[in-house]
């Protein structure tokens, strides 16, 4: 499998500049995607997809609305399991290498990286992604938005803390309930950033073999 970028990545701003990288994991989702693009969009903010392959493979159109919109894409595993995690290394290979062959049919071109299903990082994973020449790809603020409603008020007050160049996940793939309250906080989340004079961008292909990952 060709790569074109490095075992290793950590997001960096340069000094002149206030960055910060907001990432999407589970998805593509048929209700949650669009209406995260969209919100995007509005704010003019570049963000990276972390896909889950299967899901991907469902939803192919979504795959190239993301891409039209000038964000980047990840790998986030084949179906977003823990099983891989307890067999042998070789067999935790063939699954990272089967979705990002999936991912790349469908997108044209390699993913960022690997983002693992809950940040799992072990030993194997660690030596089948140096097999597989991908860096791992994790992140520095999240919010459990997956698993609670995501409120503004602990969202702002994060952004305030949150140092350029760093990476945040949410999830673009929410419960049925959350979705509303998601959107509404990804608004004001946008709007406050760029009040704060924060560019939002897309984690790029391509990185230079000096970067580490990030948590």
């Amino acid at each position: 499998m060709h790569r074109i970028v490095p075992n290793e990545y950590r997001a960096n701003a340069s000094a002149d500049s206030k960055v910060l990288y907001l990432s999407f994991d589970d998805g593509p989702d048929p209700i949650g995607t669009p209406a995260t693009l969209e919100v995007l969009a509005c704010h003019q903010a570049r963000a990276s997809f972390f896909l889950v392959a299967e899901q991907a493979g469902r939803f192919p159109h979504l795959i190239q609305h993301i891409q039209s919109q000038g964000h980047s894409l990840g790998n986030h595993s084949l179906d977003h399991s823990w099983r891989p995690f307890f067999r042998s290394q070789d067999q935790l290979q063939l699954w990272i290498e089967r979705s990002e062959t999936l991912i790349q049919k469908l997108s044209g071109h390699p993913t960022l990286g690997f983002r693992s299903p809950a940040g799992v990082v072990t030993p194997p994973l660690k030596a089948a992604l140096k097999n597989l020449d991908m860096p791992l790809i994790h992140w520095n603020r999240r919010f459990f938005d997956a698993l609670w409603s995501w409120e503004p008020k602990g969202a702002l007050q994060s952004l305030r803390r949150t140092p350029s160049g760093s990476i945040v996940l949410l999830h673009d793939k929410q419960k049925p309930g959350n979705l509303g309250q998601y959107l509404k906080t990804l608004h004001l989340y946008l709007a406050e950033g760029k009040a704060l004079d924060y560019r939002f961008e897309a984690i790029p292909y391509g990185l230079p073999s000096s970067h580490r990952p990030m948590r």
